[in-house]
């Protein structure tokens, strides 16, 4: 039978694939545009992952070379993650490419820390291979902003002390001392403003092998207690710098290597150990007058067998002073209690032996009882974290009270309403965390928790601020666990661990 429709031809072929083509390509178009739609719509349930470089880039400063600030202040603000862990509210790191590494805090409305990087980019802004830096923290855990100043070699930082404004011309600062590798007899000092992170500095040259054991500021001068060589004898100088960077005065004290300093209305009172003919060290006390410099009174108090290490002043005007005590090969620790007139009240060595460390603080107590507290860190076998103890010394005066309160190596103290908390290094799975433990007015554990990665995290400073909150401020090298994220070889950790 014959067929009478028109046949399928090539024509009808083309046609057939150019329609296809073209549905292909209307496909294509939309999948493009539905993507690009969802991508434009928040998810409120992501987490925002912060971001290593800052928003901004103002405030150009002067040539480090000089030992002057970077060129840019870099201003975030950049907030803190929220942990996983349940005894950590918060966690957030700061640094850059390289090694950015934690060494003072000072607290006034915020959080200001100091360090060294080499970082050369991120949060900091190295020039060298090693700069000093500030970033600043606020009380919800946020980072604000960073510089990084130094000179034109590999410095690191010695102190760090808030210079409080004395005047509403004025504003607040911070006094930083550091060093670099190759200047064996100068310090440098930079003066930081509070608001901008503008820097200024200047340098002071001081026989060899200059070192600077202790810094105070009070009102609108830095005190520093400087020791350094001269011709193979070891001196130590009182050097007193204004808040314009003006070496304002320095005594020069022989043979007497300065630990510590404290500064009254008049007076500066400088614990040292003096340096005998026969190389033995005795511990003293000297008084200087601000006036003029002149010696007002010398009183050595132990004998040579006890090294001072740091003075706390009591309320009533006298002072504790902590010693190392070596006696037929055993290293033990003390604290001696002297009056305003630098009479010895009592002294009392620890038990035992293997101390490497010890810190006193006096404290009135809840009920306004006076006693001290004296901590030590011992090593009962060998140095390896595991095996330190923390022992508490507690009373009143004479009437003392000894325990072992936690086992790890201890950083800090600090008073939350009458308990306290210690912070301190613990050993734990092959590496180095952060150990946080809760401690009633008599120095018994009643809660603790660990805190790290799986790196090493080593705790430098912490503080409760005005809400309660406990903050802690370390380096981290993890590159997991509770660490959210290491944005090089170590960076600044900050936690804000929470303990019933």
């Amino acid at each position: 039978m014959a067929n009478n429709g028109r046949r399928f031809g090539r024509t009808d072929v083309a046609f057939l694939i150019w329609i296809g083509v073209l549905v292909v390509a209307l496909l294509v178009v939309g999948i493009v545009l539905y993507n690009k739609s969802a991508e434009e719509v928040p998810n409120p349930t992501a987490t925002p992952v912060p971001s290593a470089l800052p928003t901004e880039t103002p405030n150009p400063t002067e040539d480090p070379s000089e030992g002057a600030g970077s060129d840019y202040v870099y201003k975030f603000p950049r907030p803190a993650n929220v942990s996983l862990n349940p005894n950590l509210e918060l966690e957030l790191t700061i640094g850059g490419n390289g090694s950015d590494t934690l060494t003072e805090v000072v607290t006034l409305r915020d959080s200001y820390l100091f360090g060294t990087t080499n970082s050369a980019t991120g949060d900091f802004q190295s020039k060298t291979s090693v700069d000093l830096f500030i970033a600043v923290v606020d009380e919800d855990g946020q980072l604000k902003k960073t510089n990084t100043f130094g000179t034109n070699f590999d410095d690191y930082v010695i102190l760090a002390k808030p210079m409080v404004k004395t005047s509403v011309d004025d504003e607040n600062a911070f006094m930083v001392v550091s060093k670099n590798t190759e200047e064996k007899n100068t310090i440098y000092i930079y003066k930081i403003l509070e608001d901008s992170l503008s820097v200024s500095s200047c340098k002071l040259t001081l026989g060899d092998n200059i070192t600077v054991n202790s810094g105070i500021a009070i009102m609108d001068k830095l005190y520093l207690g400087v020791s350094s060589e001269e011709y193979g004898e070891k001196n130590g100088s009182l050097v007193v710098i204004n808040k314009d960077l003006e070496i304002k005065s320095s005594k020069l004290v022989e043979d007497v290597e300065i630990l510590d300093i404290l500064v009254t209305q008049d007076r500066a009172i400088m614990l040292g150990n003096t340096i005998t003919d026969e190389g033995n060290s005795t511990a003293c006390i000297l008084e200087l007058s601000l006036d003029n410099m002149s010696e007002i009174n010398k009183v050595s108090f132990m004998d040579k067998e006890r090294i001072a290490m740091n003075m706390v002043p009591a309320p009533d005007g006298g002072f504790l002073i902590t010693y190392h005590y070596t006696l037929s090969g055993d290293k033990k620790v003390g604290v001696v209690k002297l009056t305003k007139n630098y009479a010895v009240e009592f002294d009392h060595i620890m038990a035992g032996s293997g101390y490497d460390d010890v810190f006193v603080e006096y404290d009135l107590g809840v009920e306004g009882v006076k006693g001290y507290h004296m901590f030590a860190t011992k090593s009962a076998d060998g140095k390896l974290l595991t095996d330190y103890e923390n022992i508490c010394v507690h009373g009143d005066l004479n009437d003392t009270v000894s325990n072992i309160f936690s086992n790890m190596k201890l950083t800090k103290i600090v008073k939350n309403g009458s308990n306290y908390i210690a912070i301190g290094e613990v050993y734990v799975n092959g590496s180095i965390d952060i150990k946080v433990a809760t401690l009633n007015r008599m120095m018994y554990v009643t809660n603790e928790a660990v805190f790290g990665g799986n790196g090493t995290d080593i705790p430098v400073y912490a503080i409760v601020n005005s809400k309660g909150e406990l903050f802690v401020f370390g380096t981290t090298t993890s590159t997991g666990g509770d660490v959210f994220h290491n944005f090089g070889k170590s960076d600044v950790w900050f936690i804000n661990p929470y303990l019933e």
